[in-house]
């Protein structure tokens, strides 16, 4: 529908300075010399974004804008796996959103990114480019630990559901 080739690697996110997206560019352009032909969808609304970019990080990457629940589920299932590079993130459910549908998780060793994810995600220093680059390129080339952070990325769903969220809320001791 988007015009995306295989294989891709997904980040589902906004474009605000905590997303840290032109360091991530800059780690996915690195990734990509040893990885040719591997692309980098990003959704979300751009804005005046891509314009403020240089063209050399914008090769191999993909816009999408806004896309449709629908759509962004077949992205996560379809792509090798979801990157999340945030210096700052009040929660990170695009790393939930990934796991339920079965993708691999790269995210920031930082904060709510961090604590979400668990054990069930790559996680490298979102500061470093290097860093995020090897994290990266270490799942692309590796089918066995992408099947792994599949799986454990099942077993983290466990952590995150409406029923325990309410029944921890129902356990907190009352004010006053």
């Amino acid at each position: 529908r988007f015009g995306i080739k295989q294989p891709y690697i997904l980040s589902a996110a906004t474009f605000g300075p905590q997303k840290n997206v032109p360091r991530f560019l800059e780690a996915f352009q690195l990734v990509r010399q040893n990885t040719p032909d591997l692309t980098l969808v990003l959704t979300g609304r751009t804005g005046r974004f891509p314009e403020s970019i240089s063209k050399d990080l914008l090769a191999g990457v993909a816009f999408t804008n806004y896309v449709s629940t629908e759509d962004l589920a077949n992205l996560y299932a379809s792509a090798l796996l979801h990157v999340l590079p945030s210096v700052l993130e009040g929660f990170g459910l695009s790393i939930l959103e990934a796991q339920y549908f079965g993708c691999p998780v790269a995210t920031s060793n930082l904060g709510a990114t961090a604590e979400v994810a668990g054990l069930s995600a790559a996680l490298f220093d979102p500061w470093d480019t290097a860093d995020i680059a090897r994290v990266i390129a270490s799942l692309v080339e590796s089918p066995s630990e992408r099947v792994r952070l599949r799986e454990s990325g099942r077993q983290n769903l466990r952590r995150y559901s409406w029923r325990l969220a309410a029944e921890q809320f129902l356990q907190l001791p009352g004010e006053g």
